[in-house]
């Protein structure tokens, strides 16, 4: 199965501002992308098909091209979110 794996590693891709922005804490974060790292394994290691992508304004875009329509209909992927967000308060 396609997984694609969300997670926020870049604070520019945003349509507008709103509101307060994310407090960032020291670059990078390492547990953040441990975490991610480990994720992205375990699903490979089970035999997923996986692809890292920024929860930005792109995001739709780089879904889609990753996970096209099935022409029967059916679910042609699965998304997981580690995304937290890039603007006001997180999680």
């Amino acid at each position: 199965m396609r997984v694609a794996v969300v997670w926020n590693s870049d604070f520019t891709g945003v349509i507008n501002r709103f509101g307060q922005p994310y407090p960032q804490p020291p670059q990078p974060w390492p547990h953040y992308g441990a975490i991610t790292k480990s994720v992205m394994a375990a699903l490979q290691e089970g035999g997923h098909e996986t692809l890292l992508c920024e929860g930005d304004k792109e995001l739709l875009a780089t879904l889609q091209g990753f996970m096209p329509p099935d022409p029967q209909a059916r679910p042609s992927g699965l998304v997981f979110n580690l995304a937290e967000g890039i603007q006001g308060e997180y999680r």
